[in-house]
């Protein structure tokens, strides 16, 4: 499957709806509700590659930033090496914890972004009281009362991550805010403050990387994951991972095409 997506507009995106809702085949409506969200807006996901370079040239003839790329080689953030133990040497970022490390030098792209789950938690409880009405009622052969409650809990957990893209593309990175463990003088008292830290510093060793954080204040929105548990309590889990990781592929893709 692959992936065609607009990385930068030209004109407005809810007057270009009209214009490019032929080529999908699609109402003018229902596509610009698709494509008044933040960029990289993926415009649509085709099989034959003939059809995404005729929607890829259409896209960028309008003066449009277009990209596509194939699915199945966009590095998902469960596959990503997630360091812990870390430490910038002269000349590239080393990963402690796992013996590898990435220079300065083969860095792409810097995209900061932040990760969110959702899980929605429904719980169903059932309890028996004594019921002195119903045993009236019943002669005694009834003497307690059956009362169901149902609960509805929301819970989030957030942070911020960062993608570190090689120029290759291979074994790209990724620092989690919650996840790495910081060391050493200038180490502060919150993990923002910390991650803050090494997001500067990365900056500082690799200027010529692109940097974008867009996906920072205007994250991605959370997709269904899966439905676990049983009737009496059932949690729904939502991800932006996917729709995150599929975002920074197509930014770093973007930069490196001239297509931003």
């Amino acid at each position: 499957m692959i992936a065609v997506a607009i990385t930068r507009w030209s004109a407005p995106a809810e007057s270009e709806a009209a214009a490019l809702a032929p080529l999908m085949n699609e109402g003018v409506y229902e596509l610009r509700l698709r494509l008044v969200r933040p960029l990289p807006v993926v415009l649509a996901r085709v099989i034959e590659p003939d059809k995404a370079r005729e929607l890829l040239a259409a896209v960028r003839a309008r003066g449009h930033g277009a990209v596509a790329c194939d699915l199945d080689y966009v590095p998902s953030s469960e596959r990503m090496l997630c360091p812990k133990i870390y430490r910038f040497d002269d000349d590239a970022f080393v990963v402690d914890d796992k013996g590898v490390s990435m220079p300065y030098a083969d860095m792409l792209a810097l995209i900061r972004a932040r990760a969110a789950i959702v899980a929605d938690v429904q719980a169903t409880m059932q309890t028996k009281r004594l019921s002195l009405g119903r045993a009236v009622m019943s002669g005694g052969f009834v003497l307690s009362k059956t009362t169901t409650k149902h609960t509805h809990e929301t819970h989030e957990d957030s942070e911020q991550v960062l993608y570190m893209i090689r120029r290759d593309g291979r074994d790209p990175m990724l620092l989690r805010e919650h996840r790495l463990q910081h060391h050493g003088p200038e180490r502060r008292p919150t993990s923002t403050e910390n991650f803050a830290l090494v997001v500067s510093e990365l900056r500082d060793r690799a200027p010529h990387a692109f940097y974008d954080e867009r996906m920072l204040a205007r994250r991605r929105p959370a997709q269904f994951v899966r439905t676990t548990g049983s009737t009496k309590e059932r949690t729904t889990t939502h991800s932006n991972s996917q729709d995150t990781d599929l975002a920074a592929h197509l930014l770093a893709i973007a930069h490196r095409s001239g297509q931003l």
